[in-house]
């Protein structure tokens, strides 16, 4: 029952960081909202693509709670992956987005952590179950949501998108299609990318 609670605290909290940040998105002068004009088909690709990155989060979080520190591990070697990481932001669907979110955020907690040993501030034991706790519980949230181009992703996951947009069987073939054809599928993130870059001040 407490990994209910814990999970309904995080949702609840993430739902209220996310208002406040739409908030501070309008203070800004930006839209409440991020824009999204990447096709899902695109998003369910660019979730297999990054995949390498969620497992990584997994055995770190397993090398956490056994030796109760922080690994050390240059963040660097993921670059490559971040370019697909920030694009998610942009996808049409909410659990989409969601996902490439809950992976930017583990990243990012890792990366503070790291600091905070650096600095010797607090005790790496307190800092690793901190840190633990929070990979833990996004991972939970991770597997829940993520099931990438199966029916349980396309139906469920999205279902919100889909259930007033009568589209699932186009982009279900869409997906397949760009599958098939490795050249378009790079021409069409390459088009998105820079439209994501003229429009980065939006984001």
């Amino acid at each position: 029952m407490k990994e209910i609670t814990d999970i309904k605290k995080l949702n609840e909290d993430l739902e209220r960081r996310l208002e406040e940040h739409r908030q501070e998105r309008i203070a800004q002068g930006k839209p409440a909202e991020k824009p999204e004009f990447i096709r899902i088909p695109y998003g369910v690709i660019l979730l297999e693509r990054i995949e390498p990155v969620k497992e990584f989060l997994v055995k770190y979080a397993l090398l956490i709670n056994q030796s109760k520190k922080i690994p050390a591990f240059d963040l660097s070697a993921l670059d490559k992956y971040r370019p697909d990481l920030e694009l998610l932001q942009a996808v049409k669907g909410v659990m989409t987005g969601a996902s490439g979110a809950l992976i930017r955020q583990m990243l990012e907690a890792i990366e503070k952590a790291q600091k905070k040993v650096a600095k010797g501030f607090e005790a790496e034991e307190e800092i690793a179950a901190e840190l633990s706790k929070s990979l833990y519980l996004r991972l939970h949230l991770l597997d829940k949501r993520v099931r990438v181009s199966d029916e349980h992703y396309w139906i469920n996951m999205d279902y919100n998108y889909y259930k007033d947009n009568p589209e699932l069987d186009r982009d279900k073939s869409e997906y397949e299609r760009l599958k098939a054809n490795p050249d378009e599928l790079e021409k069409g993130l390459a088009e998105y990318l820079a439209q994501f870059e003229s429009r980065r001040d939006e984001f």
